[in-house]
């Protein structure tokens, strides 16, 4: 079966120690497209500053999701950022933060370090 892939990029930098929301608007995982394609989402977390940056997914807003016979849960722990380096979210590690659905279209909130 044919795949699409939909890439992000999201800048993830600074040395203020507030923490700041970010809405990713839209994502996909196996979300039906033209022709049987399948489109996917991995989102790109860059941090041009000198020390790690931690990046949480905090919550999801569903637009249409079809639910997976083997649900997982979310995992609650923050995605490191190594300083000076991008670090990508791939389609499958994304698709566990949205419980491991069939298909899912919908937003993501992350929490990070304000910048």
């Amino acid at each position: 079966m044919p795949r699409a892939l939909g890439s992000l990029f999201l800048l993830v930098a600074s040395n203020l120690l507030a923490q700041q929301q970010t809405v990713v608007p839209v994502i996909a995982w196996g979300a039906p497209g033209a022709s049987g394609n399948r489109w996917f989402t991995e989102i790109y977390l860059s941090n041009p500053t000198s020390q790690t940056q931690e990046v949480l997914v905090v919550g999801v807003q569903v637009l249409r999701v079809r639910e997976s016979p083997h649900p997982c849960l979310p995992p609650n722990v923050p995605i490191p950022v190594p300083p000076l380096q991008t670090k990508v979210l791939v389609a499958s590690d994304l698709s566990r933060w949205l419980g491991c659905p069939e298909e899912f279209v919908g937003g993501v909130l992350l929490q990070h370090q304000a910048g």
